[in-house]
Order: C-alpha cells, then structure tokens, then sequence
C-alpha cells in the first residue's frame, strides 16, 4: 500500500475498497470509515464493491471530496 491511510471509527460493518490504481485496501469492522490518499487523481475511475447497511434510516454511501481547504469545488 502506497501513500493510503484508512482510518476508522467505531466497529460496526466491513469496509472493502478497492481503487482502480496500483493499490487496493482491505478493511476492517467499522461504523466509519475513510479512505485518503496523498495522490492526486486528475481523472480515471473508482469502484467500490460494498454491501449497505441493514436496517431503515441508514445511509450507505461512497464518495470523493477534496480535504483542501479554500479549495475551489466544481460546479453542479
């Protein structure tokens, strides 16, 4: 694994991520997680290969931010 953290919170569910890039990160039982590089991805694809949450009101979700702060966000 090459300039990736994954951190997490509490233990809850199971986390497997996989980028499209020369890396890929297993996870562990979380409630939480996220997973950061210090990489920067101009273009290409991610896949993530997940299983959602049991029960009503929770959300299972998987996106991309930038940590950057001032950063100029693209408009939707």
């Amino acid at each position: 694994m090459r300039n990736v953290s994954f951190s997490c919170f509490a233990l809850f569910g199971f986390v497997l991520l996989s980028l499209s890039s020369p890396f890929v990160v297993y996870g562990q039982e979380c409630d939480g997680a996220e997973l950061f590089t210090h990489e920067n991805f101009l273009y290409g694809r991610f896949e993530v290969s997940m299983q959602s949450a049991p029960g009503s009101g929770i959300v299972s979700s998987f996106f991309l931010y930038n940590k950057d702060v001032g950063c100029n966000f693209p408009q939707e």
